[in-house]
């Protein structure tokens, strides 16, 4: 996988569009979101995840909407999370559990949250 090429593709996506972008490896992986995550451990053991097509859209615990595109190199491109409903504490709480977030880390997970459109 030319991560270059992935990672310069997925910056330009969300700067089109503010949906946040993360770029992984065929272990799964993160090495490079956009924006900068809380964390860069998987939300979804991607390489555990059976696709029915490409590209496909996951469903988190927490309900997290996720766009995920196997890529022909290996490695996948994530797009997400994304949530339908407005985030409140609860959410934030379940993304973070989810994503292996520290506790320390709340602000900047809820910001990360609430700038997702």
């Amino acid at each position: 996988m030319d991560i270059i090429k992935v990672s310069n593709s997925c910056a330009m996506y969300h700067r089109a569009n503010g949906l946040p972008v993360s770029c992984h490896d065929e272990d799964g992986t993160c090495v490079a979101a956009y924006p900068l995550m809380p964390t860069r451990m998987p939300v979804i053991e991607w390489p555990k995840v059976q696709f029915d097509k490409n590209p496909d859209i996951l469903f988190s615990s927490s309900q997290a909407v996720y766009g995920v595109i196997r890529l022909k190199a290996g490695g996948y491109v994530t797009v997400g999370p994304a949530y339908n409903v407005p985030v409140t504490k609860e959410l934030v709480s379940a993304f973070m559990h989810e994503s292996y977030v520290p506790h320390e880390q709340w602000d900047t997970a809820e910001t990360f949250l609430g700038s997702t459109p």
